[in-house]
This record gives structure tokens, sequence and C-alpha cells, in this order.
């Protein structure tokens, strides 16, 4: 897969402030890090990142491809969230995917 230039989305991101867009139309509080960190420039994202998995019932996973799944900082999430989920049953990890096939991921 070609690298993205820095300042080009991928579909991914994309499609995640979609859906971050529509729920928080709809009143859900939404954690999606490119708006909720913006304006933490220069700040330690971590203490805002470990929060949010630690608070939230429903984590939305969004990717179009393997790759962008299993990316270090995108896996390093959804891992997280798992473990936190093997603690409290209450909590729901939802992958998104499109172009891609969820018996293989």
């Amino acid at each position: 897969m070609p690298s993205l230039p820095i300042c080009q989305r991928t579909l991914d991101s994309v499609l995640a402030q979609d859906l971050y867009d529509e729920l928080t139309e709809k009143g859900y509080r939404v954690f999606f890090a490119r708006i909720t960190l913006e304006d933490k420039l220069g700040q330690e994202y971590e203490p805002y990142i470990f929060a949010a998995l630690n608070s939230a019932k429903v984590m939305l996973a969004v990717g179009t491809c393997y790759e962008y799944f299993n990316a270090v900082w995108v896996k390093n999430e959804w891992s997280r969230y798992l473990k936190i989920i093997a603690q409290d049953k209450n909590k729901y990890l939802i992958p998104c995917y499109k172009g891609i096939d969820a018996y293989d991921m």
C-alpha cells in the first residue's frame, strides 16, 4: 500500500468522522481523537485516551483494510479495550468495516 502524505486522511478517518458527526448529532458523548484532542496540541495524549477507553461503554473500531486495523496505535487501543471488556461484560467492541471480510479479521 502506498504511503500517504502527512496531510492526507485515510478513508478510515473520514468514515470515523462521519460516524462521530452522526452520533454527536444524536446526543451521544463520543471520543474521536482527531476532534476531541485537537485543542491538546503539545500535550501528552495518553491520559485522555486512557480515560476514554476506561469510561466508554462502546468502542467502534473503523477500518477499510487489515493494515489499518493492525496499525500500531489502532491495535493498541482496540486490544486495550478488549482487556477492559474482559473485566466488564457491559462494554462492547463493535468492528465497523468496509471492503474486507469480517471472517478474515
